[in-house]
C-alpha cells in the first residue's frame, strides 16, 4: 500500500464562504428589532464564534494514511484519527468527522479543494473511497 500525505494550505474558497457566513450574521443581527446593546453583544458573539473557528480550522498542517490508518498532522506530530459517520467527501470541499483514540467528543475539520495541490486532493477522494 502506497503512503498518501499532503500538507494544508490557506484556503481562498473558505475564506471567501466564511465571510459571507460572517457579513450575513452580523448584518442580519443589526437589522433586528432589538435594543442597540443588545445588537452589540449578538455581534461580539458572532465574532468570537469566527475567531474561535479560525483558529481551531488552521490547526491541523496535513492529512495522511500510512498502513496504522488516517492521520493528521498537528504541531509536527502525527494525531491518528477515526472516521466517524457524518464525513463529507466531494469534488469541491470535504468534512471530515473524526474521533481522536483518547477523546469522547467528536470534532471536525473543514477544507476546500484549493487547500491541497490539485492532484493530491484528486487521490484524497480516491483514497478516502476505498478505505
Amino acid at each position: 500500500m502506497q503512503k498518501f500525505e499532503s500538507t494544508l494550505h490557506f484556503s481562498k474558497q473558505f475564506f471567501l464562504v466564511q465571510t459571507l457566513i460572517v457579513l450575513l450574521s452580523v448584518g442580519s443581527s443589526l437589522l433586528i428589532a432589538m435594543a442597540v446593546p443588545l445588537k452589540l453583544v449578538v455581534v461580539l458573539c458572532v465574532l468570537r464564534y469566527v475567531a474561535i473557528n479560525l483558529c481551531s480550522n488552521n490547526r491541523y498542517r496535513a492529512i495522511g494514511h500510512d498502513e496504522n490508518g488516517w492521520y493528521l498532522i498537528e504541531q509536527n506530530r502525527k494525531v491518528y484519527i477515526d472516521f466517524q459517520n457524518g464525513s463529507t467527501i466531494t469534488t469541491i470541499v470535504s468534512v471530515i468527522r473524526f474521533k481522536l483514540p483518547q477523546k469522547f467528543l467528536k470534532q471536525s475539520i473543514v477544507f476546500f479543494k484549493d487547500s491541497m495541490p490539485h492532484d493530491s486532493y484528486r487521490k484524497f477522494i480516491v483514497r478516502v473511497k476505498f478505505f
